[in-house]
């Protein structure tokens, strides 16, 4: 039933917008809570809105070389991409949506204006997948089996009437490790985007960036949505040293892991603050904890929540 408020209220933030295309709809990575929703929203006869194209490495796009070390979802998302004709990784000729190095983040400029760092993915990462993604294909069948098999799912029916540092600390997940990263830039304002990707992918990226600017201080950004929905595991320390940034993005109702971590909210106040701003797209009993008013003023920073749980909240940068 999650997936049905999540994918509901997605449609609903959208709408007062009148926005009725999209240049770019990016799945970053296989983890259910990122992909189900987008599964639910083309599991329909009729799209509810334009997708000019959509980044999303599939079993497909995954490196070939064996040498290189949620699959079910990934296989059904890849083929309602397919049967409904969209536009898939064209701005990588059709391959996945990499970078060959952490030294080498690639720039995508979408028409309407906007540029994209891509920070990560890379081949390994990507080719970390394969092993599981091969058990989960065996099992599921050939195309037409996928395809009944989605179509027999109740998760995904047609519903368009809805609208620290240390090894302990590290999410190695090879899903969030695939995630797809990037930098948005427009008009001069910049916003990464780090899906789920860990700090052991991003801060290469990162730290390359911050070289090839000619500079040692942090990379200038304003606004993070943070990695994995605020998890210490995801977003550590020696990461939040590297990045300037004023106004910090959580999208969570903390219903599956709890998330965000205290921790990892406090640590990005203390090195990225003062006078920083949180927005939180749900006020739970995970993400309250910093709507204090005097915890607000010791720590000089403000907190910003929708003003209903999961409705679209406006930042302005």
């Amino acid at each position: 039933m999650a997936v049905r408020f999540l994918f509901r209220d997605v449609m609903a933030a959208l709408k007062p917008f009148n926005i009725q295309k999209l240049e770019l709809l990016v799945v970053t990575h296989i983890d259910c809570d990122h992909i189900e929703g987008i599964l639910r929203l083309l599991n329909q006869d009729r799209l509810p809105i334009e997708i000019h194209e959509i980044w999303f490495n599939g079993f497909a796009q995954l490196p070939e070389d064996p040498d290189l070390l949620g699959e079910a979802q990934g296989e059904f998302l890849s083929l309602r991409i397919k049967d409904l004709g969209l536009a898939h990784n064209t701005s990588f000729g059709g391959a996945a949506v990499m970078v060959a190095s952490p030294t080498e983040p690639k720039e995508i400029d979408l028409a309407g204006g906007m540029r994209l760092t891509l920070l990560t993915p890379t081949p390994a990462a990507l080719a970390a997948l394969r092993p599981d993604w091969e058990k989960e294909i065996a099992k599921l069948g050939d195309e037409e089996a996928i395809r009944m098999k989605l179509l027999g799912d109740y998760r995904y029916e047609d519903i368009a009437d809805l609208l620290g540092d240390g090894p302990e600390h590290i999410d190695d997940s090879p899903a969030n490790r695939s995630s797809i990263a990037f930098i948005g830039t427009f008009e001069g304002k910049s916003c990464l985007f780090a899906g789920d990707a860990p700090t052991a992918e991003l801060l290469p990226a990162v730290e390359h960036l911050i070289s090839e600017r000619g500079g040692s201080q942090p990379l200038r950004l304003d606004a993070w949505k943070l990695a994995h929905h605020g998890s210490r595991r995801s977003t550590q320390r020696s990461l939040m040293e590297k990045i300037d940034c004023k106004k910090i993005l959580v999208s969570t109702d903390g219903k599956r892991f709890e998330h965000p971590d205290a921790e990892c909210i406090d640590h990005v106040i203390a090195t990225n603050g003062p006078d920083i701003a949180l927005y939180f797209n749900y006020a739970t009993d995970f993400t309250k904890p910093w709507m204090q008013e005097d915890v607000q003023a010791q720590k000089r920073f403000k907190a910003y929540y929708s003003e209903k749980n999961g409705e679209a909240i406006t930042v302005a940068l």
